[in-house]
């Protein structure tokens, strides 16, 4: 048995549970209806419409996410208000094709100086892909110029060969 609610509140949960049902049949439509679902979720990009951009993603098969890769992982390498969307978004790849493709497309994100922060992010994004994933770019970090990515790489390869 639930507890009564206060009837105000009741208004509101209704409203929500609406608001939600009616966004869920929007996204839908535009899934199902749209004529280029990839250049919709481009333009949401560029309006910086970030979070409903990365919901779209998901709609997308695998082949056609692979465009946006770049992009994604370049979001989930450092810390924003949609790290968590762009983190989730590189765990839905195919794990083979993560470990084929991923230290390729962050080579990039992690040249130049001052790239703590995004050592840091990958560090974590690649010990959840896979360990030895995150072995090599320990070591890369270690051979790092900067004595924060190099101490970082050390504490992040102790951890991982000793668990």
């Amino acid at each position: 048995m639930t507890t009564p609610i206060d009837p105000n509140d009741k208004i509101l949960w209704d409203d929500y549970v609406r608001a939600l049902e009616k966004f869920l049949d929007h996204k839908a439509q535009l899934i199902r209806q749209s004529s280029d679902l990839k250049q919709v979720i481009e333009h949401g990009l560029a309006e910086e419409k970030i979070s409903q951009a990365l919901g779209l993603m998901r709609a997308l098969n695998v082949e056609e996410r692979k465009s946006f890769f770049e992009r994604i992982l370049e979001g989930a390498s450092y810390q924003n208000p949609y790290h968590v969307g762009y983190r989730d978004l590189v765990l839905s790849f195919p794990k083979t094709w993560l470990l084929e493709n991923i230290e390729k497309y962050a080579q990039p994100i992690l040249s130049g100086k001052d790239k703590y922060e995004e050592y840091m992010c990958l560090m974590g994004l690649f010990e959840k892909i896979d360990k030895q994933l995150a072995i090599r770019l320990a070591q890369h970090g270690v051979e790092s110029d900067d004595a924060d990515i190099r101490e970082l790489g050390q504490e992040v390869l102790k951890d991982l060969t000793h668990s």
